[in-house]
């Protein structure tokens, strides 16, 4: 599988510095959770490692191809794209939006599936209960569950999820972390822009702190969430210890 690598890209807008020297290589196998505070260019990171964003310096590159001058149909068939708000304006069905995962394959010997993954997709998400029902009706969780969904149908070797549990309860927020780090786990690639500190440190393989613009930690959960460190770029103090049942990392701000 092709790995992402992202070389001295910085981003400017309006004369402010978004993004500035960020130098990433993602490879098969990983999670990578971009975390950070409000502003830090978690999103606007995203968008430059998927192509939505060209950068105004440096370059990503999927394999040996420029991210942003690939075929749109080809770059498709590589990532799927889960947006901060992935909402739709027309009155589509909840099973025609997991439908335009299938898009990328069109005209390819992959459409033979088409139907018998839309419904596995829905399953997987919890969507299925209300396939018909008009996608402008729901919920904001059901609405980034039908987006989820989506994903899944695009079966692609890279996803690109921004705030993919913002909206969801308990529940359907460890259901989608758990479908990425399985998809992961079995060798695909997943970069995640996410707010929850403990979920981060749980199910991902390594985290990304973004601050102003800038790249301060790279690594492995253990290594990154350094309270020290979090207490500085949250502007608040912050304790991390391990859970007493099981290991995990706990983050908490202290009160």
């Amino acid at each position: 599988m092709m790995r992402l690598r992202a070389s001295r890209v910085g981003v400017q807008r309006g004369g402010r510095t978004i993004l500035h020297d960020i130098n990433l290589d993602i490879g098969p196998g990983e999670f990578v959770a971009l975390i950070g505070p409000n502003g830090a260019g978690k999103s606007t990171l995203l968008s430059v490692l998927v192509g939505d964003t060209v950068p105004d310096a440096g370059r990503v590159q999927l394999g040996d191809d420029a991210v942003a001058q690939m075929p749109t149909i080809a770059l498709a068939q590589q990532r799927a794209v889960l947006e901060q708000q992935p909402g739709v304006g027309f009155g589509f069905t909840v099973a025609e939006v997991v439908a335009m995962g299938r898009s990328p394959w069109r005209h390819t010997e992959h459409t033979h599936d088409d139907q018998r993954i839309i419904a596995e997709s829905m399953r997987t998400a919890e969507v299925h209960q209300f396939a018909d029902r008009n996608a402008m009706w729901l919920s904001g969780g059901e609405v980034s569950r039908t987006g989820f969904a989506r994903v899944l149908a695009q079966q692609t070797p890279w996803w690109f999820l921004d705030e993919p549990t913002a909206a969801l309860d308990i529940r359907h927020q460890e259901q989608a972390l758990r479908t990425v780090r399985a998809m992961t786990d079995a060798g695909g690639s997943a970069v995640v822009v996410l707010h929850d500190l403990d979920a981060a440190a749980c199910w991902a393989t390594r985290l990304v702190l973004l601050h102003r613009g800038s790249v301060l930690a790279d690594g492995p959960p253990e290594s990154v969430l350094d309270p020290e460190l979090l207490s500085d770029v949250y502007a608040t103090p912050v304790e991390v210890f391990p859970h007493p049942a099981n290991g995990n990392l706990v983050v908490r701000p202290q009160r």
